[in-house]
C-alpha cells in the first residue's frame, strides 16, 4: 500500500521536522533545545503583545485590534503546537495507522475511494501552504519599506528597539521568524487534523463498500457450495468487524490528540470574529481598514467551516452504516454472519462526533452557531 504519510502528508512533515516537532525516531537534545526554544519564544513575543495592549497609552483601535488577535491566536497556535511536544509519538502513529491492514485496498473501487482520499488530503495541504505564504510575506515584508523603524507586530520591550540599526534588524528578525513559526505551524497542524478526519470517513466509506458487496461476491465465486461459501463469507466479515472496531479505535486515539488543539481554534476564531464585527463597526466603510476586517472575518469562518465539514463527513459516513448493512444480501448468511452483522449495526447506533475539548461536536451545527453569536454581537452593540 501507499506510504500514508510521505504521500500526503509530506509537506506537513517537512515542516513540523524544520522546527523540531516531528521526528523519525527518538529525538536528539539539541532537536528538543531547537523544537521548546521555538514554541517559549511564539509564548514570549504572544505575552508581549498583550502587554503592549494593556500600557499602550495613544491605543489606535485598528492597530489594538490587530495586536489583539495575533495575541490570541499566538497563544492558541502555541497551544496547539504544544500537542507535538507533549504527544509527539502518538500523533506519529494517527498519522501512519492506516498504512497497516485491514486499510488494503483490493479492487479497483477501493482504490478509487483511497485515491480520492488522497486527492483531498493534498489539496487541503497545498491550499493552506499557499495562502500561509501570501500572509508571512504580506505581513512581515511592508514593514521593512516604512520610513519609520517597524516592527511586524506591536509587541511590548524593555529597549528602545529604534535606537540602533542593529538592534531594530535583531528585533525585526526575531519577532518575524516567531510569525512564521506561528503560521507555517498552525497552517500545517489544520490540514493535517481535517486530513486524518477524512482517512477516517474513507475508511467507513470502503466498509459500507465492503459490507454490501461481500455476499454478492463470494456467490459468484465460489457458486452453490454452501459449506465453503459460508465460511468464506463469515471470514470476510470478521474482517470487517475487525476493520469497524480498529476504526474507532483510531477515532478514540485521534479525539485524544487533536481535540483540545480543535477547541483551542474555535475559542480563537471566535474571539476573532468578534473583534473583526466591533471593527467593522467602528471604521468607516469602505475603507482599508473595513477591507481587512472583513478578510479576517471570512478566513476565520473559513476555520471554523473547515473543522466542521470533516466532522460532519465523518459523522454522516458511520451513520450509512446501518444502512449499507440493511442493502447487503443478509438474508443468504447463516445465522453467525447475522449476529456479526448485528454487531456492527448496534455499534453504528451510536454517534460518532469528532469534539471540540469534549464540548463542542464538530458539525455544520456548530459552525453555524458560531456564525449566529457573531451576528448577535453586532446587533447588540449597535443597540448600545
Amino acid at each position: 500500500m501507499t506510504n500514508v504519510p510521505a504521500y500526503n502528508f509530506n509537506i506537513n512533515i517537512f515542516i513540523l521536522r524544520c522546527f523540531g516537532l516531528y521526528h523519525d525516531e527518538k529525538p536528539s537534545r539539541l532537536t528538543k533545545i531547537w523544537s521548546y526554544s521555538l514554541f517559549f519564544s511564539c509564548v514570549l513575543v504572544s505575552l508581549l503583545a498583550f502587554v503592549q495592549v494593556l500600557t499602550e497609552k495613544n491605543k489606535d483601535f485598528t492597530q489594538l485590534t490587530q495586536v489583539l488577535l495575533f495575541a490570541a491566536h499566538g497563544l492558541t497556535g502555541c497551544l496547539k503546537l504544544s500537542s507535538f511536544l507533549i504527544m509527539g509519538p502518538r500523533i506519529k502513529k494517527c498519522m501512519q495507522f492506516f498504512q497497516k491492514r485491514p486499510f488494503v485496498a483490493i479492487d479497483d473501487e477501493e482504490k478509487r475511494i483511497l485515491e480520492d482520499c488522497f486527492k483531498v488530503c493534498r489539496r487541503n495541504v497545498h491550499a493552506f501552504g499557499s495562502f500561509m505564504v501570501l500572509v508571512e510575506v504580506g505581513w512581515n515584508f511592508p514593514p521593512l519599506f516604512s520610513e519609520e523603524y517597524r516592527l511586524p507586530m506591536n509587541v511590548w520591550l524593555p529597549y528602545e528597539h529604534a535606537s540602533s540599526r542593529l538592534r531594530f534588524y535583531t528585533t525585526y528578525c526575531y519577532i518575524a521568524a516567531v510569525c512564521i513559526y506561528l503560521g507555517f505551524g498552525s497552517s500545517m497542524l489544520e490540514p493535517l487534523i481535517g486530513n486524518l478526519s477524512y482517512h477516517a470517513t474513507s475508511q467507513f466509506k470502503l466498509l459500507k463498500h465492503n459490507l454490501i458487496n461481500v455476499v454478492e461476491d463470494e456467490t459468484e465465486k465460489l457458486g452453490n457450495s454452501s459449506v465453503v461459501r459460508h465460511e468464506k463469507l463469515f471470514h470476510r466479515l470478521k474482517q470487517c468487524v475487525l476493520q469497524h472496531q480498529e476504526i474507532l479505535y483510531f477515532i478514540d486515539e485521534f479525539e485524544h490528540c487533536f481535540s483540545w488543539s480543535a477547541f483551542a481554534q474555535i475559542a480563537a476564531d471566535t474571539t476573532g470574529l468578534c473583534f473583526c464585527c466591533v471593527g467593522l463597526i467602528m471604521v468607516p466603510f469602505p475603507s482599508v481598514e473595513s477591507t481587512m476586517f472583513v478578510i479576517c472575518y471570512t478566513g476565520q469562518i473559513f476555520q471554523v467551516l473547515f473543522y466542521c465539514h470533516y466532522g460532519t463527513l465523518l459523522y454522516e459516513e458511520n451513520n450509512g452504516l446501518i444502512t449499507a448493512i440493511y442493502m447487503s444480501s443478509w438474508l443468504d448468511c447463516d445465522v453467525r454472519l447475522k449476529k456479526m452483522l448485528l454487531v456492527i449495526m448496534e455499534r453504528s447506533k451510536a454517534p460518532i462526533f469528532l469534539t471540540a475539548g469534549k464540548v463542542l461536536n464538530l458539525t455544520y451545527g456548530t459552525c453555524l452557531s458560531v456564525v449566529k453569536a457573531s451576528c448577535s454581537l453586532v446587533s447588540i452593540i449597535k443597540q448600545i
